[in-house]
């Protein structure tokens, strides 16, 4: 009975998607003790707003070698220049914004633009409910927990919004299935981030992640042999717990996906690493 009500709501909430199109989810701010609402949009990457369409012209005709190596929306270097045309785009806070969530201006579509999200379904059996379009729907406690993380903190409310696998694709649809798994390379790459949900915070979480980010300050500014150097002498020259944070994030179930690689890497240099409220770019 559950199946065939299952079925049911399916058939109400997802409509077969022509070419070029997916279907992105818009989180309904709430309360926190609320149950996840959302809404789920059908749109086309093929709309693309004016302004991005003219600018891919200008950019292509001064990079014509590019477009045989990549198409507009997955090339990061015509990205780059894209974010770069804003006044204040050298400023580190509009840098660090506009690498995960570009502004009103820098929207390639006429919908406006969009995340993907890469993590991990968890557990079949252990399933939380939410509403998508006012229809009940089970989802893992995994994506329960980061849709909450993201509701907490006001993301993807609004014409920036969220590719999930689970919800926007119809999974009961096998040929749809089956397409939309041939497509999530292109998905992933046509992104303007993805987020790499780790799961919640934990004790060591914070600080594992902060390591992360000073080797990587560090490597930028080449003192990587000082830093050994200092390490040798001081094997918590770094913090106590910092590196049994890192080790933990490292264990996690996330790193052993299949999917990992394809979802990392083509999601190009906009990446960004989550344990619950905690980020690195």
């Amino acid at each position: 009975m559950r199946t065939t009500r299952s079925h049911a709501i399916r058939a109400q909430l997802y409509h077969p998607l022509e070419d070029q199109q997916l279907r992105l989810l818009q989180i309904v701010p709430q309360p926190e003790d609320l149950k996840i609402r959302c809404r789920l949009h059908t749109v086309s990457l093929l709309d693309l707003s004016d302004d991005f369409s003219s600018w891919c012209t200008e950019w292509t005709n001064g990079h014509p070698w590019e477009l045989r190596v990549r198409e507009p929306l997955h090339n990061p270097a015509l990205r780059k220049d894209w974010i770069a045309r804003s006044k204040a785009s050298h400023l580190a806070p509009m840098i660090r914004i506009a690498s995960q969530q570009p502004y009103a201006e820098l929207h390639r579509f006429v919908w406006g633009d969009f995340a993907s999200l890469s993590y991990v379904w968890g557990d079949q059996a252990d399933k939380q409910t939410i509403y998508v379009d006012g229809q009940p729907f089970q989802v893992t406690k995994s994506l329960e927990r980061a849709l909450r993380q993201f509701r907490r903190e006001g993301l993807f409310s609004n014409k920036f919004m969220l590719w999930v696998d689970a919800l926007c694709i119809n999974q009961t649809d096998l040929p749809e299935r089956a397409v939309e798994v041939q497509r999530m390379k292109d998905i992933y790459s046509a992104s303007w981030s993805v987020t790499a949900w780790l799961g919640e915070t934990t004790a060591n979480s914070d600080a594992g992640l902060q390591l992360v980010q000073d080797l990587a300050a560090f490597r930028e500014a080449e003192y990587e042999l000082e830093l050994e150097r200092r390490l040798r002498d001081d094997p918590r020259y770094l913090g106590g717990t910092c590196r049994l944070g890192l080790q933990q994030i490292l264990d996690r179930k996330y790193w052993s996906r299949l999917w990992i690689i394809q979802e990392i890497v083509m999601g190009g240099t906009n990446i960004q690493l989550r344990c619950g409220a905690s980020t690195i770019d």
